[in-house]
């Protein structure tokens, strides 16, 4: 693992393995359910943290981008950052490891 982190408050747990560009996010209420694989950067994710009201969690990555992402709800979409200019044209995607 390269970086791992819970949500604040809650049971949710994100993680990145070494040199995999892929954040898997874990529900550990519900043991029977895959984890939820997030890809959108390109090049190995090393670090994750969620906002303090953990709705948000930042990933950087060494394609030299963070992203910004909303996890509230049943899905997880990108936010772009305030007065942050894009780097990259991918769109995130979302698959059920």
């Amino acid at each position: 693992m390269r970086a791992v982190v819970f949500a604040p408050g809650s049971q949710v747990l994100a993680a990145a393995c070494l040199g995999s560009s892929d954040i898997f996010l874990f529900d550990l209420t519900d043991k029977s359910a895959a984890p939820l694989k997030v890809t959108g950067h390109t090049g190995g994710v090393h670090a994750l943290a969620f906002s303090p009201d953990g709705k948000l969690l930042a990933s950087a990555s060494n394609d030299k981008n963070f992203r910004l992402w909303d996890v509230r709800g049943t899905e997880l979409t990108q936010r772009e950052p305030k007065n942050t200019e894009r780097t990259s044209s991918d769109s995130p995607r979302q698959t059920p490891r």
